[in-house]
C-alpha cells in the first residue's frame, strides 16, 4: 500500500506468508503466490529452476480453458478447430449462480430457493434468534463469526477482484482497457477452481455447525424409531439420504433395530467426552501463526460429522489421489474401484482359492457385505481404458451394502480415433490422464449431484 516500503523480491507471497490473513483469491491461491514471487525477482535472477512441472500444468490449464471457451480446440488427427463460441456460456456463469450477488433467484419462481449469500444472511439471523432464545448461549460462538468472514470473502474475492472498483495505490490491471475484472472474466479455469474451493468451505462450515447442534442427530434417531416401529410406512427420503451420505455420524456403531434410547445415550455420551478435547484442539489451531481457514474447519476436530466429501478429500490431499488414505475412500466410488483394481491377489492357504490381500479398504468392503467373488470381479475390470464401459461405471456407483450382484463384464470398447495410447487390457497402476478420466466421475458427482 502507499507509503509502505518492501523489498518485493524478498516478500513471502504464498498463502501462508506475511499477509495470509487477507484473502486475495479463491481456487489458485498457491499458484498466484508462486507466480507473483517469480515476477517480483530482479531481472538478473535465474528463475528457471523455480519453475516446477505443476506450475506449467496449471498455466496450460488456464490457457486451454480460455481457448476452448472461445471455440478453439485441438484434435490429434484433425489439428486446430475453430468454431463459434458457445452462445450461453461465460466463465463466471456457475460462480454467479452459486453466489447470486444480485439476488436474481427468488423462491416460487421455478427456483430451488436462495443460494449461498442469501442463505448465509438468513442463517445468521436464525443463529442470532437462537442465541437470544437460549439466553445468550455460546453454542454458535465459533461458527457465527466464520459465517460472516467467509461471506465477505466470497463477495470480495470469488468471481470478482478489487481491480473492479479501482485501486489507485498500485499499478492498474492490464485488463483495464477491456474489463477491469478480466482476471475472472477471461479464465474459466480460475472460476472452476474458485468455485470448487468455495463449495469445500461451505461443506466444512456446514459440518461444523451440524456437529455443534443436537437437532440433526436427534431428528435422525427419531426418524429411525418411527420407521422401525411402523409409524412410518417408509423412510423419509431426505433422512435416508443423510444416513447414507454420512455413515457413522448419527449412530454409534450401526443403525439400531431396538434399544433406541440406549443407542441415543451412547451417542450423546461419546460426544460429550470428545467435546472438550475437540474445542481445545480447535482453539489451539486458531491461535497459530499462518492460520488457514481450511485447517481451522478441519473435520478431524469434529465429534460426530467427520465424513469428508469427495472434494474435501482431494483438497486436503493436495489433489494427489494417492495421498487419500484407505479409511477415507468412499464405498462405492471410482477411487474405490481403482484401489481394489490395484490390490494384490493372493491364495488363501486355508481354502486354496484366490482372494484379495487384506488391505484396510478390502476389509471395509467385506464388512459392508461385499463377498470375495464380487471384489475379485471388480479387480478384474480393465480400468486402464479411457473409454471404460458406462455399465461398469454405473455398476460401481450403484453398489449398496447388501449388493451381491455381479459387475457386468466389460464389452469390447468402440474404436477411438483420438486415443493414441496402448489399449491392451491389463491391470496396472493407473496414472496420469487415465486416472484423471476415471476420478472425474467422482468429482463431477460431488459438485453436480
Amino acid at each position: 500500500m502507499k507509503g509502505e516500503r518492501h523489498v518485493l523480491e524478498n516478500v513471502d507471497w504464498s498463502s501462508s506468508g506475511s499477509w495470509h490473513h487477507h484473502r486475495r483469491l479463491f481456487g489458485l491461491n498457491e499458484l498466484a503466490g508462486d507466480i507473483t514471487s517469480l515476477a517480483m525477482q530482479k531481472q538478473t535472477t535465474d528463475i528457471k529452476g523455480k519453475i516446477l512441472p505443476h506450475h506449467v500444468f496449471q498455466l496450460q490449464c488456464i490457457v486451454d480453458s480460455f481457448m476452448v471457451s472461445r471455440g478453439w480446440t485441438v484434435k490429434p488427427f484433425w489439428g486446430h478447430i475453430v468454431t463459434v463460441p458457445p452462445r450461453h456460456f461465460r466463465p463466471r456463469r456457475d460462480v454467479d449462480f452459486f453466489l447470486d450477488r444480485e439476488v436474481k433467484r427468488f423462491p416460487g419462481e421455478g427456483n430451488q430457493g436462495p443460494v449461498v449469500l442469501q442463505s448465509i444472511d438468513i442463517l445468521e439471523q436464525m443463529l442470532e434468534k437462537d442465541k437470544h432464545d437460549q439466553r445468550n448461549s455460546n453454542k454458535h460462538v465459533l461458527a457465527a463469526p466464520l459465517l460472516e468472514e467467509i461471506k465477505l470473502d466470497f463477495v470480495d474475492w470469488l468471481g470478482e477482484s478489487k481491480y473492479m472498483h479501482g485501486l489507485n495505490t498500485i499499478a492498474p490491471s492490464r485488463f483495464s482497457r477491456h474489463n477491469a475484472n478480466g482476471l475472472w472474466e477471461y479464465s474459466p479455469f480460475l472460476c472452476g477452481a474458485g468455485l470448487a474451493e468455495g463449495i469445500v468451505l461451505i461443506q466444512r462450515l456446514s459440518m461444523l455447525m451440524w456437529d455443534e447442534m443436537p437437532e440433526p442427530t436427534l431428528i435422525l434417531h427419531m426418524h429411525n424409531v418411527l420407521v422401525k416401529k411402523g409409524f412410518l410406512n417408509r423412510g423419509v427420503g431426505l433422512y435416508d439420504s443423510l444416513q447414507q451420505l454420512l455413515p457413522g455420524a448419527f449412530f454409534q456403531d450401526k443403525v439400531p433395530n431396538d434399544n433406541f434410547l440406549e443407542a441415543l445415550t451412547q451417542r450423546v455420551s461419546r460426544g460429550r467426552e470428545q467435546a472438550v478435547v475437540s474445542h481445545r484442539r480447535r482453539r489451539a489451531e486458531a491461535q497459530k501463526e499462518g492460520l488457514d481457514v481450511h485447517r481451522l474447519l478441519d473435520l478431524n476436530f469434529n465429534r460426530f460429522f467427520t465424513a469428508k466429501s469427495e472434494l474435501m478429500k482431494y483438497f486436503d490431499a493436495g489433489w494427489v489421489p494417492q495421498r487419500i488414505p484407505d479409511r477415507e475412500v468412499r464405498i462405492p466410488s471410482l477411487l474405490f474401484a481403482a484401489r481394489v483394481n490395484q490390490t494384490e491377489r493372493i491364495v488363501d492357504p486355508a481354502t486354496g482359492e484366490k482372494k484379495l490381500k487384506d488391505t484396510e479398504l478390502v476389509q471395509r468392503s467385506r464388512a459392508e457385505g461385499h463377498p470375495e467373488d464380487f471384489l475379485l470381479q471388480m479387480s478384474a475390470v480393465s480400468l486402464g481404458q479411457s473409454d471404460l464401459a458406462r455399465e461398469d461405471i454405473e455398476a460401481i456407483r450403484n453398489m449398496s451394502s447388501s449388493s451381491k450382484d455381479e459387475i457386468p463384464a466389460p464389452g469390447p470398447p468402440p474404436p477411438d480415433p483420438y486415443a493414441l495410447h496402448d489399449k491392451t487390457p491389463r491391470r496396472s497402476n493407473l496414472q496420469g490422464s487415465a486416472l484423471l478420466d476415471l476420478l472425474r466421475v467422482d468429482i463431477f458427482s460431488d459438485i453436480c449431484g
